[in-house]
């Protein structure tokens, strides 16, 4: 075994037995099961997942293997990626906050094995994930099924369409892990960005998808999640392109008349042009390894971790160079009350969101002042920069490394959750306050969806950070559940869908009370160990 080899595997086993054994990693998977029973709704529900027109029907697959497989393909392809990214970012920002790259770079193996082991990690926890839809799909096909069953019809279009996908998502997040401004926070909003960006619109660019006058389509040379791939494997099965495309679960109003899907027949170009698509993901990792000398310099310039003694007025400073964000606690009373423990998280939470804040404030004003359709878009953007914000606010104490320093003072708040809580709701509210103004005077049956809507954000970055300790699954999660809002599906908050649904959002605040009050538990029973 040559010097490399034996680095790359000891670093994929590390990394991988390393987020295995994360609390995050059981929520994830359980989130990819049950996220998949949405790519296949009920036949007689008013969602589809593939629907085209063709002289002026709207047509869909009936259910055979091959249609399913091709759905639950494309749709992990194309989101697992958006959501993925946040569950594997940061492991080469944590060595270096943490002083382990000195260590490895004392070591004979060179820096691209470093690198690329830690690609090769994340992408294996991402194929772990997306192999989940794949047990939905077989289940799903018992229920609604058309045909006789095929397993192979059901495999096959994953194999082709997820991995290259998600290896380039792998790459991409090693890729703004080791560059300056794009590691952290910052690069967590501008994900949504890129994603957008590189999994559909350069591909619809290059293919000529926009032109809805072209007979033929052209095979881009850069289509990670393969999106064209499949508009042209649907174009394919049903003998021509149709007057419209929708790839992706949507809400249909009209009567669907589905046929048959048979699918796409794998040939030895197929295969070869999806593979090709890992080409890319080398490059990013290639880019990586230019890009990271200067996150390694940047990161060792950063303040070491250093604790000043109290002063004798009783203040006291710490200060972290952690993943979480450098912070400093001043002024601080030795028995303060639960109300100043609460305001004094909340302006910490403001303080750690560095250069976030100020766009999440000119977002919300907007959101409260703007017209109907602007004032919309703004309060998109305000809720995925605040969850941004809150994301790792309940775990912010164990991924800084200061939770026995805090939780030792006397006026500590005794529940962590109690405490926690408090400080995110009235962070939420503030920040939400113009848009819940403006809903309760000019659409009020639209308050209640949004106040619902708004606990389910506070409720679930308290308990899944503090239930996995740190704020990535969260971050994970509820973009996936923000877009899916946006595009009028699912909305949680009552402010997207053309009628607003309480129901659904107070169906995602009781999940995410249940998933509180599974913290409050696991807090409960650590406080009866600990004083046993």
């Amino acid at each position: 075994m040559t010097l490399l080899t034996a680095a790359l595997a000891a670093q994929l086993g590390a990394e991988t037995r390393m987020r295995l054994r994360s609390g995050a990693t059981a929520f994830a998977i359980l989130a990819m099961f049950a996220v998949a029973f949405t790519y296949i709704p009920d036949p007689a529900a008013n969602r589809v997942s593939i629907s085209w027109e063709r002289d002026g029907l709207l047509m869909s697959g009936l259910y055979s293997s091959a249609y399913i497989g091709w759905v639950v393909a494309m749709l992990t392809s194309m989101m697992l990626p958006f959501a993925g990214f946040y569950l594997v970012t940061g492991s080469v920002k944590r060595d270096l906050d943490r002083h382990i790259w000195p260590i490895v770079a004392s070591t004979p193996a060179p820096r691209a094995a470093y690198l690329a082991g830690k690609l090769l990690a994340s992408f294996a926890y991402l194929l772990l994930l997306g192999g989940v839809t794949l047990i939905p799909a077989t289940l799903l096909f018992f229920r609604y099924g058309h045909g006789p069953f095929e397993p192979l019809e059901i495999v096959t279009p994953w194999l082709l369409l997820v991995p290259p996908a998600l290896l380039f998502t792998a790459a991409m997040a090693l890729l703004f892990d080791v560059t300056p401004g794009l590691r952290g926070r910052g690069g967590f909003v501008l994900w949504f960005f890129a994603w957008t960006v590189l999994f559909f619109l350069i591909p619809g660019q290059l293919s000529g998808v926009l032109d809805r006058d072209r007979v033929q389509l052209d095979t881009p040379a850069f289509d990670p999640a393969g999106i064209i791939f499949v508009e042209k494997s649907v174009q394919e099965a049903i003998g021509t392109r149709p007057q419209s495309l929708n790839l992706g679960v949507g809400i249909i109003s009209r009567p669907l008349h589905r046929v048959e899907f048979p699918g796409t027949p794998v040939t030895a170009q197929v295969v070869l042009t999806r593979a090709a698509q890992c080409g890319w993901s080398v490059v990013v990792l290639g880019l990586a390894t230019i890009m990271f000398p200067l996150g390694a310099a940047s990161s060792a310039r950063a303040p070491r971790a250093k604790r000043t003694s109290a002063s004798p007025k009783g203040e006291a400073a710490v200060e972290t160079g952690t993943a979480a964000t450098a912070f400093k606690l001043v002024s601080h009373p030795m028995r303060p009350s639960f109300v100043s423990s609460v305001i004094a998280d909340t302006i910490l939470t403001w303080k750690a969101a560095s250069w976030l804040k100020w766009p999440t404030v000119v977002a919300a004003l907007l959101a409260g002042l703007l017209p109907a359709g602007p004032a919309r878009g703004a309060f998109a953007v305000t809720l995925l920069l605040v969850a941004i914000m809150i994301s790792e606010t309940a775990a912010r104490e164990p991924i800084a490394g200061t939770s026995p320093l805090v939780f030792a003072q006397p006026g500590t708040p005794r529940s962590i959750v109690a405490w926690k809580c408090a400080s995110v709701g009235l962070f939420v509210t503030m920040v939400f306050l113009p848009s819940i103004a403006r809903t309760a005077v000019m659409n009020p049956e639209r308050l209640v969806s949004l106040l619902f809507g708004l606990a389910f954000v506070v409720a679930a970055s308290v308990s899944l950070g503090l239930l996995t300790k740190g704020g990535r699954f969260f971050s994970a999660l509820f973009t996936a559940a923000w877009y899916t809002a946006v595009q009028g599906a699912l909305d949680f908050t009552g402010m997207f869908a053309v009628v607003p649904g309480a129901a659904t959002a107070a169906a995602f605040a009781a999940a995410a009370l249940l998933t509180l009050a599974a913290a409050w538990l696991m807090e409960q029973r650590t406080a009866r160990v600990g004083s046993a």
